[in-house]
Parts: structure tokens; sequence; C-alpha cells
């Protein structure tokens, strides 16, 4: 194929979709010369074509090179383009083609609020004070975008946990938003958590409605304490919780009551840049009742041994290792 000719613009949304149709079709192992033709027909009838063609073919190498933050950001903004008629994979094309494509360095603006612009590291906790009046507290090694604009409150969440304490604004409802589905105040304060298996929704005050889709046909109100896990597959109710303990993160704190050993690790682990080391079978069945901080997680591994009874040591390359006492 012919190098392309630098053109006097950039290429529209209109060709990009198009480019993106033909590079789908130009990847595919069967294509034939009819297609091959056409395609460079089409080509040759302005320079931008070419030039948002290569580009498309261009981006798999990019793509590969996507944290898991962005791929879950074109996850949510190719499925948005599909729902107004592209194919899948053509829209996944076309929104990779806007994000990194062409050297552009800014996000267009359609798409900048399915990037995140706020994240934060491994034990690291932030809190951001929104312009409308609310607060969130992003949880460590989190990521979200914000979108406040007319008419919208909508927090998207690409990974991590995040409180939001949402002031009321009755004409511009406050919704969180993952790949599963959403979580939209109906009072004051909630937490949103991505999992693997889910996003669990805790609500800390007042109500909040969750729903496992973007038609809000599957939706469920929880009240303070109560729990859900959204996925694809639907709504799940999870044990009620004791409201505090559940926002005990959010002030530095993970509050234990009678928690099984392991999944307190889990926690810690969370904040931690080298893991806490353990063998979950030899620590099956124990559980833990307190407060251990979590900015000092090795802190709280000292006063998880001394509850329990175990061991806490350290290797020669500098992991601290839990276990039973011999």
């Amino acid at each position: 194929m012919p190098a392309a000719a630098v053109p006097d613009s950039e290429p529209t949304a209109e060709i990009v979709a198009r480019a993106a149709h033909w590079a789908a079709l130009l990847d595919d192992a069967d294509v034939s010369r009819q297609v091959c033709d056409a395609c460079e027909r089409w080509c040759g009838q302005d320079p931008r074509h070419r030039v948002a063609l290569e580009r498309m073919r261009g981006l798999a190498a990019r793509f590969d090179r996507l944290d898991g933050v962005g791929r879950e950001a074109l996850t949510v903004a190719a499925a948005r383009r599909a729902r107004r008629g592209l194919r899948p994979a053509i829209a996944a094309l076309a929104v990779l083609f806007l994000v990194v494509g062409g050297g552009w360095l800014t996000l267009p603006p359609l798409l900048a609020p399915l990037f995140p612009d706020h994240r934060t590291g491994i034990g690291e906790r932030r809190t951001l004070a929104l312009a409308d009046g609310s607060e969130l507290v992003l949880d460590g090694n989190s990521a979200v975008a914000v979108d406040l604009s007319s008419g919208v409150r909508r927090i998207t969440l690409f990974q991590g946990q995040v409180q939001a304490v949402v002031a009321r604004d009755v004409a511009r409802p406050f919704t969180v938003a993952t790949t599963d589905g959403t979580a939209t105040a109906l009072g004051t304060a909630f937490i949103v958590r991505k999992q693997a298996d889910g996003t669990r929704v805790t609500v800390v005050e007042s109500h909040v409605q969750v729903c496992a889709d973007e038609q809000n046909v599957d939706c469920r109100n929880l009240s303070a304490g109560q729990r859900a896990l959204i996925t694809r597959a639907g709504i799940q109710r999870l044990s009620d919780i004791d409201p505090r303990a559940a926002a005990a993160w959010a002030r530095g704190w993970l509050e234990a009551d009678d928690m099984a050993l392991t999944d307190l690790l889990a926690e810690l682990n969370r904040q931690r840049q080298r893991p806490i080391r353990f063998d979950p079978v030899s620590l099956a069945g124990r559980r833990v009742t307190g407060s251990f901080p979590l900015d000092d997680t090795e802190r709280a591994a000292q006063a998880l041994a001394a509850a329990t009874g175990l061991g806490l040591t350290r290797t020669a390359d500098g992991d601290l290792v839990l276990s039973a006492r011999r």
C-alpha cells in the first residue's frame, strides 16, 4: 500500500469510523482481493482516508502497551459506541484511534470522562473535594474519572475503591459507574469497590440505588449497612455490615469484627508494595477482632501477630512472613 500523503487536516469522526471498518476487514485472514481493491479505491479518494487507515492498523502494538486502567477505559468507550450501532470490534478500533492514534497529546472532549483523571498508588489514600460540594476518598491503587458537566454528576471507577460523600442536588443525580453497573446516591454516603468478581457497593448513610446495566432495568435500593455485588449477570445481596466499620478505611483504619485472618491479611496487602507472606491453608479458620492502621501496615502486622500468637519474621530479602510459631 503506498505511503500516506500528509493531509491538510485530521481525519473526521466519520473517516475514523470508516477506517475502523476497513481495518477490521483487512485483518481477516480470509480477506478477498475485491475487498482489498475496494479499500484501496477508498484510500485514493482523500489523503485523510489513507492516514486514518494506516494509523488504525498500527494500533495493535499500542493497545498491548496500555495498562489495566487504559484497557478498562477502552472497554467502556467501545461499549458505548457499540450501543450506537458500530460493531464491537470496529467500535474498539475507532475509540483506540481517537485515544492513542495520530500522536494527539490530549483526549477529545467526549472521551475525556472515559479515562482516569485521578489515580492513587499502592498504599496511598487521597481525598478530593469536588466542585459541587461532594467529597471523594480514593483508596490505594484506585483510578476514577469525574464528570460534573451540566446536568450530570458521574464518577467512573476503573479500579480500586472510592467512598462518596454526596452534596444534595435533586436535579443532578450522583452516580458511580463501573463496567458492571451503577450506584446512584439517594442520600449521602456510600462506597464502591471494583473487584475481580464484580463491583461491591456498601451504603454508609441513607440509600443507594444499584443497577446491573446502563438501561436501569435490573435495579435495587439499599439502605445504610446493606451491601450488594453487581455483576453482568445481575445483583447479589451480601450480608449486612456495620457502616462505620465499612468506612473506616477512609479514615486510615481497618476494623475487623470476627474477620477471617486470611481476609484481613489480604486487605493489608492491598496497601503494600511487598505483600505480607503467609500460608492460607495453615491459617484457615483463624478469626480476628480489632482495629489495625492502614497507614502503617508493618505495625498492623506486629499487632496482628501479638493478638493471634503467630510469629512475624523478616526474610533475607526483606519480606514479612506471618506463620505459626514452631
